[in-house]
């Protein structure tokens, strides 16, 4: 009963200091922005992947697959763009809950059926960089979809709880 208390003690004090911090400073927008674009970029990069028949996605890539794993890509720069367009943390959260819930269905869809060759990832990439990401194996990106399906299992249960907190502060301190 001890440790419940203290760590909702922890996560009301977490949720006030979120709610104090809500407002992005100019360069935390900026930052949204740039991350928005460079998950822009790989999106691009995976479509080029993909018009190219490069051999990394293989034949048991169907259109079902392609709309799901180009969705999350497109998904996935809308709360960063939302943020960095509206400057507030907690009105996105409910987008990131959207966005982390996408990702583990998409993250065990793909684990499941896995229709990708990684030893085909730097195809579009130049020759002489080809070394940056050729060394990510079948077995590295499967690991890495697990810990995907992990961490959006705690991601969603983190920021819903958070989002309702530190909601509560903000219309709290609102009223007050």
């Amino acid at each position: 009963m001890t440790e419940g208390l203290r760590f909702g003690a922890w996560f009301d004090g977490h949720a006030a200091k979120e709610a104090i911090r809500d407002r992005l400073r100019p360069s935390e927008r900026v930052g949204q922005l740039a991350g928005v674009v460079i998950a822009a970029i790989v999106a691009v990069y995976f479509t080029v992947l993909y018009t190219s028949s490069s051999g990394f996605f293989t034949s048991k890539f169907t259109a079902a697959d392609a709309v799901l794993f180009f969705g999350i890509a497109f998904l996935g720069v809308i709360p960063g763009l939302v943020r960095g367009i509206i400057g507030r943390k907690n009105a996105t959260r409910p987008l990131d809950v959207i966005l982390s819930i996408s990702m583990l269905v998409a993250a065990a869809w793909f684990l499941s059926s896995f229709p990708f060759d990684f030893s085909h990832l730097a195809d579009a990439l130049p020759s002489s960089l080809q070394f940056l990401i050729s060394w990510i194996s079948d077995g590295f990106a499967k690991a890495l979809m697990v810990i995907a399906i992990i961490a959006s299992i705690f991601m969603i249960a983190y920021t819903t709880l958070l989002y309702l907190a530190v909601r509560r502060k903000l219309t709290g301190s609102a009223k007050g």
